[in-house]
């Protein structure tokens, strides 16, 4: 007697599961939208039996466990489409797998295709794995094809050997490691090591100063260094010979010192002989905290020149937060020719938020040359960022040296895309001798890449063609 075709759809669908299948038949008359879009999505994160024809995985050989229960667990898992909970539970199984069965649990990443899922699995598994076997979880590694997972297995793996071993794992990562892999395992392995003991970590990196990964290294340990005893960590820097291995060392410990105590570090740099390349980070991390405390310490800097770009750099980083009390610090503490330097940086920044309130403020001030030069860092970010805006307040304002100022800008950054409209901003100057040379500038530049239509625009001008066919 025959059998019921739902009778064999059902038959069918329990023998596929028992083989590890992701393939599922359903009685005929009873379908299930829900389990067809799963059943889609799951399609696209997990490889089945019937693209894996060949039954190899990232880890070796797929065994019983992997292709069997770890399949349709692993299957059950990419089933989610909250990412956050999907990625967290792929963790939780890949670390499971890591201390139970490793391989079996290495075997399932072939299965898993979309990236970040298998990076998520991957890095979970690899990092219990090695708390035991370190050197067949690295192994494993070396099976995957060269790129971000490989480099994010590594790691994962480097991570947890060091927890026990950093210098085997710091040594074993410099051998045999290249390129991206290289540098995050030695990351983490530095990391790791400098948790612990920052001075034998330091002095791994400097045995290999001349190397990849001594560069690397030193960089980690001394940010580490710096959260548990940054003047020690500074120290032993300055004290290492110049050259790109110190120059990293110092640049990462007064970094991280820095954005923490910013005033311990700007104290400890101040003493050095050598502050050039060291002041401008502590008063770039300072001046997003507290510009004016940076500011007062710039003061006694010795060096005039280092002083002026120092005071340029925090008064610029100031007015990102408050450019009208960057000014008016500059105005009460600065010399009229600092003064004028960071004004232009102050305002360059204003109007990169504010445009029209940069020139309000600069209208506000007394005619003459400080004026002027304010006027033109302002009105330079407002021309290149929103000309149209600018264009359209000009044709607001009374013809005066400002206006001018601003016409003159406008004029340079349309030169290239919209040469007419340049020219007859430049023509609106009021200044002969300013409109002469925006004029004379911006025709040349189009005569030069546009000959035909520069020459069309003047014909209609004969007035123009003394001026601007004139020989030098």
């Amino acid at each position: 007697m025959p059998l019921p075709l739902n009778r064999i759809s059902l038959i069918a669908s329990a023998l596929l599961a028992l083989a590890g299948g992701a393939v599922w038949l359903w009685p005929e008359g009873v379908p299930d939208i829900a389990g067809q879009a799963s059943e889609q999505r799951r399609g696209l994160l997990l490889k089945t039996d019937g693209v894996e024809s060949s039954g190899s995985s990232a880890g070796g050989a797929a065994t019983p466990s992997a292709s069997g229960a770890g399949g349709a667990q692993l299957a059950n898992v990419l089933a989610d489409f909250d990412v956050r909970k999907r990625r967290k539970r792929l963790q939780d199984m890949g670390a499971e797998w890591g201390r139970t069965q490793p391989e079996a649990g290495w075997a399932l990443l072939s299965q898993i295709t979309g990236l970040a899922d298998r990076e998520a699995f991957a890095a979970a598994l690899m990092a219990e794995w090695a708390r035991s076997q370190p050197q067949r979880a690295l192994s494993a590694c070396a099976g995957l094809t060269a790129g971000e997972l490989r480099a994010m297995a590594y790691a994962a793996a480097i991570g947890s050997w060091a927890e026990s071993q950093p210098q085997e794992a710091a040594d074993w990562s410099a051998r045999h490691l290249t390129g991206s892999a290289r540098r995050s395992a030695i990351t983490v392995a530095a990391q790791s090591w400098a948790r612990e003991n920052p001075q034998d970590a330091a002095a791994w990196a400097l045995k290999k100063a001349t190397q990849p990964a001594g560069l690397i290294a030193i960089q980690e340990v001394m940010a580490l260094w710096a959260n548990s005893d940054p003047q020690a960590g500074a120290a032993w820097a300055a004290g290492q010979p110049a050259g790109a291995f110190r120059d990293a060392a110092l640049d990462s410990v007064i970094r991280e010192w820095a954005d923490q105590f910013p005033a311990q570090a700007a104290e400890w740099v101040k003493a050095q002989p050598d502050q050039s390349s060291l002041a401008p980070q502590v008063a770039g991390l300072w001046a997003q905290s507290d510009p004016q405390a940076a500011a007062a310490w710039s003061r006694d800097l010795k060096d005039p020149e280092l002083r002026q770009s120092i005071t340029d750099l925090i008064t610029t980083t100031w007015a990102a937060a408050d450019p009208a009390a960057a000014l008016a610090w500059s105005q009460s503490t600065l010399s009229a020719e600092e003064r004028s330097q960071a004004e232009e940086g102050i305002l360059q920044s204003w109007a990169s938020d504010d445009p029209e309130a940069a020139v309000a403020w600069v209208q506000e001030r007394p005619e003459g040359t400080a004026r002027d030069a304010a006027a033109e860092a302002a009105f330079a970010y407002w021309s290149t960022s929103a000309p149209e805006a600018l264009a359209t307040w000009l044709n607001e304002q009374k013809n005066n040296s400002l206006k001018d100022i601003g016409l003159s800008k406008l004029a340079e950054s349309w030169a290239s895309s919209q040469p007419a409209n340049a020219l007859q901003a430049a023509l609106s100057i009021r200044d002969a001798e300013r409109a002469r040379s925006v004029v004379t500038q911006v025709f040349g530049d189009w005569q030069s890449h546009d000959p035909q239509a520069a020459a069309t625009w003047l014909s209609a001008r004969p007035a123009l063609k003394p001026l601007l066919l004139s020989e030098p």
